[in-house]
């Protein structure tokens, strides 16, 4: 007697099999943990120590969070820090623990994603306004925040006053927590450049661990200013006064971030992500030109070093050299529609930022103002995400940007 095959046995056996695949495939360890940065507080106070003469900034703030997703089937774990940390982000226990992306609406669903499923692409950007003085009880998306994820994803830290709007608002990159590092040095700041660029210069620092002490150098003469121990997740501001050299040098890996203004000039202002020594390299390229001649894009190297050393550029239009002063500055104006490539010719390691519309005239330099960190070459890859795009605040229009500018 030949047996007869139970079909509905078998699709049960292999249900079950498909449901261990998939949980064994959420149950993967996060690869990256990213800390959000400059907490709303202390995102303000730089921004009152720049904006003096214009709209007061208020005590609500925007904060925006964009997180961009590239592989499908990503799961990130959101961990709130107003009622304390996880224990083990891998394996979340508390309800205010949002997990995305893993299909099971019961632990919180992806924002735009209603089957808490994330595609090859995904973006989720968590957009809320933060009332200061923070109530101990209320959850926000906001500044000090933990996110895990179990694939590479793009992180971008946004935010401004809602008064006076986005005419005074900074983002940056945020960098996950393999890259935080306890030595830094600090690459421009208020003597930095020929006009108030810099005058204002602060720091915002962020410990990955328990019990992290940080001592900081604010003018960079080899003396120790202001020391703070700081948990996991918490703050210390460096409000003003630094100088190019100042350094950061911390027990256990923290974050660093740099906020600087023109004081007094109403709206300009530029943020600089500030990787650890251990992270800098011999040659950098800037993808930016200048694209108005009267709002000049500066590139500004520093070098650390005991010496001078001398830098190499290339742009479409020219080539030539640049000495840096020992643990000084020097400046580069971009051509018009030009990136460049910049080296040092002994091998030497350096760092350099970008400033936008930041030429000579100290009383302009506050319409398109901005900046950013370059990347060494060593660390270019063949792949690019853009963590946030907004195109532009249109504040005219009543339903939100109208551009793409």
């Amino acid at each position: 007697m030949t047996p007869r095959l139970d079909l509905s046995s078998r699709r049960i056996f292999l249900i079950a099999l498909a449901f261990c695949e998939i949980g064994s495939a959420l149950a993967l360890p996060n690869v990256q943990t990213f800390i959000i940065p400059f907490p709303e507080a202390d995102f303000q106070t730089s921004l009152k120590a720049i904006d003096i003469a214009g709209t007061p900034v208020g005590n609500s703030m925007k904060t925006i969070i964009s997180m961009v997703i590239p592989t499908a089937n990503t799961v990130i774990r959101y961990d709130q820090w107003e009622d304390g940390y996880e224990a083990d982000l891998n394996a979340p226990v508390q309800s205010s623990t949002q997990v995305w992306g893993d299909g099971n609406l019961a632990n919180g669903v992806a924002p735009g994603y209603p089957s808490d499923i994330f595609p090859a692409g995904a973006t989720v950007n968590l957009n809320n306004n933060v009332a200061l003085p923070r109530a101990a009880g209320t959850l926000f998306y906001d500044g000090r925040d933990r996110v895990g994820s179990t694939a590479a994803i793009a992180v971008t830290r946004a935010g401004w006053g809602i008064a006076p709007g986005t005419v005074l608002a900074s983002a940056t990159e945020v960098y996950d927590t393999r890259r935080y590092g306890t030595s830094y040095k600090i690459p421009i700041g208020i003597t930095t450049g020929s006009v108030q660029n810099f005058e204002y210069s602060s720091l915002h620092i962020i410990a990955a661990q328990d019990n992290t002490k940080v001592d900081v150098d604010v003018d960079g003469n080899g003396s120790i200013d202001q020391t703070k121990v700081i948990n996991l997740g918490e703050s210390m501001l460096v409000n003003g006064g630094v100088k190019a050299g100042a350094s950061v040098t911390s027990t256990k890996p923290v974050q660093v971030h740099e906020l600087t203004g023109d004081i007094g000039s109403t709206y300009e202002s530029r943020t600089f992500a500030i990787r650890p020594t251990s992270l800098w390299g011999s040659s950098y390229f800037s993808p930016v030109g200048t694209t108005l001649s009267t709002e000049v894009h500066t590139i500004f190297l520093y070098n650390p070093n005991a010496s001078a050393i001398t830098v190499t550029y290339q742009t479409t239009s020219s080539t030539g050299t640049i000495s840096v002063p020992a643990n000084g500055n020097s400046q580069f104006a971009m051509p018009m529609n030009s990136g460049g490539q910049f080296s040092t010719v002994g091998g030497e390691s350096f760092y350099a930022v970008g400033a936008n519309d930041s030429g000579a005239a100290a009383t302009a330099n506050q319409t398109h103002d901005w900046g950013y960190a370059l990347v060494p070459e060593t660390y270019l890859t063949t792949g690019l995400v853009i963590g946030f795009g907004p195109g532009s605040d249109d504040l005219i229009a009543p339903t939100g940007p109208d551009q793409n500018g």
